[in-house]
């Protein structure tokens, strides 16, 4: 839970200093959405599960067991800890970023910005091990289809939907 407060702190501060308001919670994707955007949430969830299975079933032999990496999901408040700690991501990337990049310099270069600036902490795992590097085009891809989806229904929630099932579900099946 940790994580999506901090993941989240721009956000409510960019709410707080903007007192509110329709304009500000649209362009922090915090406005609801219709069923067929949630429906593309499951359905990208799902394609984004199991490209990230795919391609780790082929990294080395245990190399995603290890400091540094996301461990297997165990349990119910692992379970939460890693939905958490995605929709903050959604909630800061696909919002906050994308959504200031497109008042600034347009919805195209938003959702390409935010997708190179999502993949940034991501090179971490380069710290882990170089052999990780594979995991990297993934991460990008997943952003930048998460930003469509932000661009297309005006909301994070797809987004959000989509990152909690894929981290969770595999988490779950990585034990």
């Amino acid at each position: 839970m940790l994580m999506l407060l901090l993941w989240s702190l721009p956000t409510l501060v960019d709410l707080a200093v903007a007192r509110g308001g329709d304009p500000v919670r649209r362009r922090n994707g915090l406005l609801p959405t219709d069923w067929w955007w949630v429906g593309w949430g499951v359905v990208v969830g799902l394609l984004g599960l199991m490209l990230g299975l795919f391609t780790a079933l082929n990294l080395p032999t245990g190399l995603t067991i290890g400091p540094g990496t996301t461990g297997a999901v165990t349990g119910f408040s692992a379970a939460v800890g890693v939905a958490a700690a995605a929709a903050g991501e959604e909630i800061f990337f696909r919002g906050f970023v994308q959504g200031h990049l497109a008042r600034r310099f347009g919805a195209r270069a938003a959702l390409w910005g935010q997708a190179v600036i999502f993949l940034l902490p991501h090179l971490f795992l380069l710290l882990v091990d170089a052999r990780l590097w594979i995991l990297l085009p993934v991460q990008f891809l997943l952003g930048l289809v998460a930003g469509v989806l932000r661009r297309g229904s005006g909301s994070v929630l797809p987004g959000v939907i989509a990152h909690v099932l894929t981290n969770v579900a595999a988490g779950a099946l990585l034990t």
